[in-house]
């Protein structure tokens, strides 16, 4: 008998249909909540666009400016990054929508045992 590894596309799939994508932060990282996390700490994902993860991959805390490495994740954003994700979640999708609020709402949505207050005000994250 042998064993399927998976492709890349098998893995993006896989990952993708864990995940609700938020939206791009650039043309190399998106930001992504993914679903029914198995812990007890509200946090979002940011991941590198071609390897969903497997290149650049963090979790950060939804209600404080602090990293979550429940996973083992050694990567950190730089301080660029840090101020357009800071922009990203300060702007509106095009819908008028801001991202920070569509963060929380997405997180209460998928992880409904572990709900955000929906005016939980965005932390400093140039902090991190």
């Amino acid at each position: 008998m042998t064993t399927h590894s998976p492709t890349l596309q098998e893995h993006q799939d896989k990952m993708l249909l864990r995940m609700a994508r938020i939206g791009d932060i650039d043309n190399k990282l998106i930001y992504i909540i993914r679903l029914s996390e198995p812990n007890n700490v509200p946090h979002f994902h940011i991941c590198d666009r071609a390897t969903y993860g497997n290149k650049f991959h963090v979790c950060i805390k939804i209600k404080e400016s602090e990293y979550h490495n429940y996973m083992g994740d050694g990567d950190v954003l730089s301080a660029d990054i840090k101020q357009r994700l800071v922009e990203f979640l300060c702007s509106s999708d095009k819908w008028g929508m801001n991202h920070w609020d569509i963060l929380l709402q997405e997180w209460n949505r998928n992880n409904p045992d572990i709900e955000i207050d929906p005016k939980t005000p965005m932390p400093d994250y140039n902090k991190l």
